[in-house]
């Protein structure tokens, strides 16, 4: 993630973003969930406390995964 905010000359503020929509897709992965349709108009913006937080919206196409299955 650093290395992609540098090499794209990323305010701290667009790294924020970033990271919020990398952890929970690292989230949906913990739990065998796989998204499929990730896009920037399945993503919510809320604003709350004056923090930005980016919010994964849209399972209409997700897929829960067995243990032992890929895709």
């Amino acid at each position: 993630l650093l290395n992609i905010s540098l090499k794209c000359k990323l305010s701290l503020v667009d790294s924020s973003r970033m990271l919020d929509i990398c952890s929970g897709m690292s989230y949906l992965h913990s739990r065998n969930i796989i998204h499929r349709d990730l896009a920037a108009r399945n993503l919510l913006v809320t604003f709350s406390d004056n923090v930005f937080m980016i919010k994964i919206s849209d399972f209409g196409m997700s897929k829960l995964m067995e243990e032992e299955s890929y895709y």
